[in-house]
Order: structure tokens, then C-alpha cells, then sequence
């Protein structure tokens, strides 16, 4: 969103970003036109005058440290099954669900955790690093301590250590 004007900077990709953070950290915000007089009064008198963000459900300071604070230090990009059972019945990442391993991290390291296509929906602290990881990608959780002759967790990133993005 880099337009600029003489007034300020950022177009309104920037704005709507800015207030969807916002409304993350559970703030209320409108986007308005600020070269109107008054608009900073109407719009506290209630007046629809510009766009409102309410406010996300409180999202767990854990979740949000996970979410904003953390860099990724790499990337477990996982199949359909894998995304689904993520996204919609909420459960963790098992190995069978990995399909590729990029970066290079140890665990308890932050990784995004994309789709096939690079499109990265979640990020997790790894419960395994990078060469680990490649090792049991594919392969069923009960095969875990076979192929790296110990196991940590049966999930390579635990549902309680991941966020969706």
C-alpha cells in the first residue's frame, strides 16, 4: 500500500492492516477520512463516518506472542489432509502430514506451517529440528522412534504450541 500524499503515507492496504493489528490486540478502529472537520467528534458522537473495525475475539497472550513476536526460522509445508485437520478440527501436526521441510531450526524454534502452493496459514514452535523433521516426514507417529531411535512427542508441532494465521 505505498501511495503517499501530502498528508501522510500509506495507502489503504497499510490502513486496513494496521487496523486489523489493532483489532487483534482487541482495540476498536475506523478508518477515516481525516481532512474533514470534525470527523474525530462525529465519530466519537457515534456517527458512521468511515469504516469500524471491532475487535477480535481476545486472542491468548501465548498465541499472540506465537503469532507477532516470533520469527519463523523455517517452513513445514504440509498436505490437504494435514491443512484440514489444522484448520478445521483443530488438532496438531503429525508427521504423516509433511510433506517438505525448509530452513534450518532446532526445536522448540518457530515455523510457519504452509500449504502445498507456499501459502503459510499457521505458525508453531517445531517439537523436532529441521533434519529431524525431514527424517519422520511421511511417516506414521508409532514409526517416530524407529527412524530417529527416540521420540519426543508424537506431533511434530503440538496443537497447544500453534497459531493460526
Amino acid at each position: 500500500g505505498g501511495s503517499t500524499s501530502g498528508l501522510g503515507t500509506g495507502g489503504m492496504l497499510t490502513k486496513v492492516r494496521a487496523a486489523g493489528r489493532a483489532s487483534e490486540a482487541g482495540a476498536a478502529t475506523v478508518i477515516a477520512a481525516g481532512k474533514k472537520v470534525g470527523i474525530l467528534l462525529r465519530i466519537l458522537e457515534g456517527e458512521p463516518a468511515g469504516t469500524l473495525f471491532l475487535p477480535a475475539p481476545r486472542m491468548a497472550s501465548r498465541k499472540r506472542w506465537l503469532a507477532h513476536a516470533l520469527k519463523a526460522k523455517g517452513v513445514l509445508k504440509v498436505d490437504d489432509g494435514a491443512r484440514k485437520a489444522l484448520l478445521v478440527a483443530k488438532r496438531s501436526l503429525l508427521p504423516s502430514g509433511v510433506r517438505e521441510v525448509a530452513g534450518s531450526f532446532r526445536h522448540g524454534e518457530a515455523v510457519d506451517i504452509a500449504d502445498l502452493n507456499g501459502v503459510v496459514f499457521a505458525r508453531g514452535l517445531a517439537a523436532y529440528g529441521a533434519d529431524e523433521i525431514r527424517k519422520v516426514a511421511g511417516h506414521r507417529s508409532n514409526e517416530v522412534e524407529r527412524l530417529l531411535g527416540y521420540k519426543r512427542l508424537d506431533e511434530v508441532v503440538h496443537r497447544d504450541n500453534l497459531v493460526e494465521l
